[in-house]
């Protein structure tokens, strides 16, 4: 999954510059992505019990092995709490555009 974020594929197909691959690879934006990606999954693999030697290993040549021991109970909620305040800027804006659209009218 991780390698899928790359693009490999896509810039050979487009017969673009290999060196967009470790631009891909070593961006601010995609570092961030995939820190976030994987501090969720890696502690639902050990929760569930899909923990041994070669995902450990795995894991630990990817760079993400800490996650392992993040509290995914608070990550969640700090994700739903997130969310929550997206949605109410969201209908603010939304109201907002309204009241303007009836005010023009």
């Amino acid at each position: 999954m991780r390698d899928r974020f790359n693009g490999e594929e896509i810039f050979e197909r487009l017969e673009m510059p290999q060196d967009l691959t470790e631009y891909v690879k070593t961006s601010e934006l995609q570092r961030n992505f995939r820190s976030l990606l994987f501090m969720r999954i890696v502690p639902v693999l050990k929760d569930i019990g899909l923990w041994g030697p070669r995902i450990t290993k795995a894991f630990e040549d990817m760079g993400v092995l800490s996650y392992a021991d993040t509290d995914l109970d608070s990550e969640m909620a700090n994700d739903e709490a997130a969310a929550e305040a997206l949605d109410q800027a969201r209908m603010a804006h939304v109201t907002a555009v309204a009241s303007e659209a009836d005010g023009a009218q």
